[in-house]
């Protein structure tokens, strides 16, 4: 069976949690993939303190929905929630129409993951 996406272990996806601190990060901003354009979509899939964290919830994420993450790139972008601090968001794409966008969005809604369309532009593969 594949294995759960974390949610309370360490490494879980954080909702927003606040007190804890983000790790140190490195990380190199590369273009997005050619298949991207201006007007590409992404799916934000869950939200980290820390870029591995990111990393090994993709691998969860894709383990429990394959078909509909297939053929999608990882990736991440940075977001600063006031006093809560920052966070990395965990997106895939790119994803050229809203429409399919939305579409792959229920899918991974119906199997019980979050997902929310974003535009891709921002996202730093990894």
């Amino acid at each position: 069976a594949p294995p759960a996406a974390p949610r309370a272990a360490a490494g879980a996806p954080v909702m927003l949690l606040p007190g804890a601190e983000p790790e140190p990060q490195q990380v190199v901003a590369m273009p997005p993939p050619a298949a991207a354009t201006a007007d590409a979509f992404s799916l934000h899939l869950a939200s980290y303190r820390r870029q591995q964290d990111a990393v090994d919830g993709w691998a969860a994420l894709r383990a429990q929905a394959p078909g509909a993450l297939s053929g999608m790139q990882p990736g991440t972008s940075r977001f600063t929630r006031g006093a809560d601090g920052e966070f990395i968001r965990l997106k895939a794409g790119p994803i050229a129409s809203r429409s399919e966008a939305d579409a792959l969005c229920a899918q991974l809604r119906a199997a019980g993951l979050y997902c929310d369309v974003q535009p891709y532009a921002g996202t730093v593969p990894f």
